[in-house]
C-alpha cells in the first residue's frame, strides 16, 4: 500500500510539472510573421450575427456619406509597448456597441455641468450636436444668431428668422435639425466655455420611442467648429476592447507636452476637397512578413482629390480598396490553408466574406501577422483583434473589408486598438504609441 501511494504521489507530481511546462511553453512569443490570438473560446460574445451585421451595415454607411460628401466638394470644385497613466483630464471612452455605434466619449455639458452624457466619437466630423433635452438649467447655454455663428461649417446655415441652424442628414436616413448654440463643455476635469455646437430639437428616423437618440456626436474634424479646433488642442485617445462593454479607453485634449513619449510618427496629409479628414500616406501591406504586391499610388488622393486612405473612428473595420482587400485576402488565406473556410453561400448570414469555422480554443490559433507600412518609414503592426474575431461559438472573421468606394482606404475602429493615437493638426502629424492596456 505504501509504495502504491508513493506511485501515486510520483504521478501527481509528473503532471503537475507537465502542466506547468505546458503552460509556458504557451506563452512564448511566435516569431515576427505570426500572431497567436489571445481570445479565448470560452469568451462571453457581446455581438450576434445581428449585431455584427448592423456594425459593419452603419460602417458602409458612414463611409458612403463620406465619400458623397467628397464627391460633392469635388463637383464645387516599432518601440515597446507601455502602461498609461490616466490623468483626470481624460474623459472616458467605451465601447458603443449597444448602441449602434463604434465608441462613445462621456462627457458633461453646462453651468453646474449635466454629466455623463454619451457622444459618439467621429473624427471626419466638424459640428458636434446632441439633444437639447440637456439645456434645462444650464446658465451658460444660449443660442447663436445669424451673425455670431460659423455658417461655413458644412450643414450650418441661417433662416429667415435670424436663427443659425444645423440640419445634419445621415445615409440611414436619419435627420437632425438643432439650433446653433453655445455652453460650457466638459472632458474630464477640463472645461471649454463657449462650445459651439448643436442643440438638436427635431429628429428623424430614430428608433426610440421619442424619436430622439440617445447619444450625441462629438466632432474631432480639422475644421474650425471641431472640438480640437474650437479648443485650439491637439487629442489623444485610446479606444478599448470594442467586444467587451466592460472596458474603458480613454480621450485628452492637450498641448505638445502631452503626447506620449513613446510616440512614433507620420506624416499628416492635407487634402483640399476634404479638408476635415485626417489623410495618411501608407505605402503597402504585409501578411506574415511578406509584403504585399500593390503599388504605392493605389494609397493616394490624386490631384482631383478622390482616393488616398484616412484614420476614421466610426467605421468598425478597415476598408480598402478591392485591389489591395483581394491581395490581403489571398494573402492571408494563404496562411491559413489548414483553417475551414465557410463559404458565403452556406452560412448567409455572415457580415463578411473571410470566415472559418472553428470551435476550437481561439487562443492557441497561430495567424499571421498584419503590419501596415507608412511612406515615411512608420510601420504599424495591427493588433491582434484587429485581425480576427469570433462572431460565434463556431465562427471566426478577418476583420477587413471591401471599400465601399472604389479609391477611399480608411483604417477603422479595430484595426487602431492597441495604441494611443495623438493628432498633432498643427505639427501636422499623427503618432502611434503601443499599448498593453488603456486603463
Amino acid at each position: 500500500m505504501a509504495m502504491a501511494k508513493s506511485a501515486v504521489e510520483w504521478m501527481v507530481c509528473i503532471l503537475l510539472f507537465l502542466s506547468i511546462v505546458l503552460g509556458l511553453l504557451e506563452k512564448v512569443e511566435v516569431e515576427a510573421a505570426v500572431l497567436e490570438v489571445s481570445v479565448s473560446a470560452s469568451t462571453n460574445l457581446t455581438m450576434n450575427f445581428d449585431d455584427w451585421n448592423n456594425a459593419v451595415l452603419q460602417s458602409n454607411y458612414r463611409a458612403h456619406a463620406l465619400m458623397s460628401r467628397l464627391h460633392a466638394a469635388g463637383s464645387n470644385s516599432s518601440s515597446t509597448a507601455y502602461m498609461h497613466q490616466l490623468s483626470s483630464n481624460a474623459a472616458p471612452v467605451v465601447s458603443g456597441n449597444s448602441d449602434g455605434t463604434t465608441y462613445i466619449v462621456n462627457v458633461g455639458f453646462g453651468t453646474p455641468p449635466k454629466q455623463n452624457i454619451k457622444m459618439k466619437f467621429d473624427t471626419a466630423s466638424d459640428v458636434s450636436w446632441l439633444s437639447c433635452d440637456y439645456s434645462g438649467g444650464s446658465s451658460t447655454h444660449k443660442r447663436l444668431d445669424c451673425k455670431s455663428c460659423d455658417r461655413q461649417a458644412e450643414g450650418v446655415s441661417c433662416n429667415t428668422q435670424n436663427q443659425c441652424i444645423l440640419e445634419a442628414r445621415y445615409a440611414d436616413g436619419k435627420q437632425i435639425m438643432a439650433h446653433m448654440s453655445e455652453d460650457t463643455l466638459w472632458v474630464g476635469s477640463q472645461s471649454f466655455p463657449n462650445f459651439a455646437f448643436g442643440c438638436g430639437y427635431n429628429f428623424k428616423g430614430f428608433e426610440d420611442s421619442t424619436n430622439r437618440p440617445s447619444i450625441g456626436s462629438l466632432a474631432f474634424g480639422r475644421n474650425s467648429l471641431s472640438l480640437p479646433s474650437q479648443a485650439r488642442r491637439l487629442f489623444t485617445y485610446c479606444v478599448p476592447d470594442f467586444m467587451n462593454p466592460k472596458q474603458k479607453g480613454w480621450l485628452s485634449l492637450g498641448d505638445a507636452a502631452s503626447i506620449p513619449s513613446a510616440s512614433m510618427f507620420t506624416a499628416l496629409l492635407s487634402n483640399p476637397m476634404a479638408t476635415s479628414w485626417y489623410f495618411v500616406q501608407i505605402s503597402g501591406i504585409s501578411v506574415g512578413g511578406t509584403r504585399l504586391n500593390i503599388s504605392p499610388q493605389i494609397f493616394q488622393f490624386n490631384s482631383g482629390g478622390s482616393g488616398g486612405t484616412i484614420l476614421y473612428s466610426i467605421v468598425l473595420m478597415s476598408q480598402l480598396v478591392p485591389p489591395v482587400y483581394n491581395a490581403l485576402r489571398a494573402a492571408f488565406l494563404n496562411h491559413t490553408k489548414e483553417m475551414k473556410l465557410t463559404p458565403r453561400d452556406m452560412r448567409p448570414e455572415l457580415p463578411l466574406d473571410t470566415c472559418f469555422t472553428y470551435t476550437g480554443d481561439i487562443a492557441k490559433l497561430q495567424i499571421p501577422a498584419i503590419t501596415f507600412h507608412f511612406q515615411d518609414g512608420l510601420n504599424l503592426p495591427i493588433n491582434q483583434k484587429g485581425i480576427v474575431s469570433r462572431l460565434s461559438d463556431d465562427v471566426i472573421c478577418l476583420m477587413f473589408h471591401p471599400s465601399v468606394s472604389n479609391d477611399l482606404n480608411i483604417i477603422g475602429a479595430l484595426q487602431q486598438q492597441g495604441y494611443t493615437i495623438s493628432f498633432d493638426k498643427d505639427g501636422k502629424k499623427i503618432g502611434f504609441a503601443p499599448v498593453t492596456t488603456c486603463s
